[in-house]
């Protein structure tokens, strides 16, 4: 009997799909750039390693600055700046942002256009006002024991209708209409359906709330010009120009980057990722800076598109980044398409160049996943490009949280590939995962490594060091 009830007494380790929500925390790598990255790495051992209680959640994403981390912290609703970065151990804020049942933290921007220590902070909660979803803006956002609660931020933007989830996704852009200050990309992906039939081409999107389709995403372009004058209150429509997904169920904004100059005329541009165009083929859509034009539909608006080489699912456009692999005047375009090949993903990579004269340019390399494993890794779910090996040309960090490592308990342990710019010039037509430089390798399950990979020099050094957050069990 006493057998018996010390049998019911024990507890194995959860395995299996089901049990992510026994790693309900989060941890946050930071592999320095100082270092020589290469070869198989793990976080746990070869990283300086910041640890997140389980109230603050496993959704981190983190943005850098010199000597300081921003850590957005939305199931806690909550955004964190930190600047001890030394010895890793426990986050010790310095100062928070808060905004309780909004998933504050969702998104997160940070804005140094002050040429000053201070930034300007955006921040989106897209359950804000029963999911209608805001975004807020704190300016000069660097008081050291500041907590500051939204109600008091500088301005809010809500989203025009409830389920919106305004804020989703929130990108710094650079000057794409000329008033040397940055436009700011907010997205609302569940923009209300008011289309009966949105295959039937007179009802296609244009430029207005009565016909959107469903789940066809939407980007707001808010103008710098706009906001500066704005307050809480002001209908993002009126701030901007606002791009909608052409059919049902595109995904437009899932992914969104509008840094760089793409297409060699000195203006940054606009680029827009809808990874489940063309039942979920993907398509990407490219707008210049400076030829905005009036918004609208994604397929009336411009003519700059890429669809993906082979048809069938390859969901182009789930993730994009911008970089510099040539260093000439126009950067290039890096994007994910991690359902191509039944899931294991891959990367295209396309000339800067090729996009000035071609409405429907071919990439120029691809990066493709280990064709020998039967798993479904989504290779390419995220990229991220800055300057880890001091080199002048960009490196490039591909993602794949849901890959499955060689542990005894596998699910989601994810995995990121990091390869050095600088070698490019090597590169064959097709470069595998083989090839990179350094991997950097899950161990523990659901750790999903790969999420949300950022670059940045947070330690002050001049090279810029990869930042990856992954899940951890409790840390209680």
């Amino acid at each position: 009997m006493s057998a018996l009830l010390l049998l019911a007494a024990c507890t194995a380790v959860c395995k299996g799909p089901g049990c992510e929500a026994d790693w309900p925390a989060s941890r946050l790598a930071v592999f320095r750039g100082n270092t020589l990255i290469e070869g198989q790495l793990d976080p746990a051992t070869e990283a300086t390693l910041f640890t997140g209680s389980d109230d603050a959640g496993s959704s981190w994403s983190v943005a850098g600055l010199p000597e300081q981390m921003l850590i957005a912290q939305p199931d806690a609703d909550a955004v964190v700046l930190v600047d001890d970065l030394d010895e890793g151990g426990d986050i010790a804020p310095v100062a928070s942002w808060i905004s309780d049942g909004t998933r504050f933290g969702a998104a997160m921007a940070v804005d140094r256009s002050n040429r000053d220590e201070s930034f300007n902070l955006w921040v989106g909660g897209p359950d804000w006002g029963l999911g209608t979803g805001a975004v807020w803006l704190f300016g000069d956002a660097h008081l050291d024991g500041l907590r500051e609660d939204a109600s008091n931020a500088d301005l809010r933007i809500a989203g025009s209708s409830a389920a919106d989830q305004f804020g989703t996704n929130i990108v710094l852009c650079g000057d794409l209409t000329g008033d040397d200050l940055p436009e700011v990309a907010v997205t609302a992906p569940w923009l209300e359906e008011t289309v009966s039939d949105c295959s039937d081409l007179e009802q296609q999107p244009t430029f207005g709330l009565e016909r959107i389709c469903s789940l066809a995403g939407s980007v707001f372009l808010l103008h710098s010009e706009l906001l500066q004058n704005a307050s809480t209150g002001d209908d993002p429509w009126d701030l901007g120009t606002v791009y909608l997904g052409s059919t049902e169920g595109d995904g437009a904004g899932h992914a969104v980057v509008c840094d760089r100059d793409l297409t060699g005329d000195g203006i940054p541009d606009l680029v827009i990722g809808a990874p489940w165009y063309d039942n979920a083929a993907g398509r990407v859509y490219i707008i210049e800076g400076g030829n905005l034009g009036e918004g609208g539909s994604l397929d009336e608006a411009t003519e700059r598109r890429i669809d993906p080489p082979n048809k069938g699912e390859n969901w182009l456009g789930m993730s994009l980044t911008t970089l510099s692999l040539f260093g000439d005047n126009a950067f290039d375009l890096a994007i994910g398409a991690p359902g191509f090949g039944g899931g294991k993903g891959r990367v295209l990579l396309y000339r800067g160049a090729s996009l000035i004269n071609s409405n429907s340019p071919d990439p120029y390399r691809q990066i493709r996943a280990d064709e020998t494993r039967e798993e479904v890794d989504h290779m390419g779910r995220w990229l991220a490009t800055g300057s880890v090996y001091a080199g002048n040309l960009s490196d490039l960090v591909v993602g794949a949280p849901d890959y499955r490592g060689g542990t005894s308990n596998p699910f989601d342990t994810g995995h990121a590939w990091v390869w050095r710019g600088d070698d490019s010039s090597d590169w064959e037509e097709i470069v595998h995962v083989a090839d990179a430089t350094a991997e950097i390798v899950g161990t523990e399950p659901f750790q999903r490594v790969g999420r949300r990979p950022a670059i940045h020099d947070v330690d002050g050094d001049g090279l810029d060091d990869i930042l990856l957050v992954t899940r951890s069990e409790s840390n209680e």
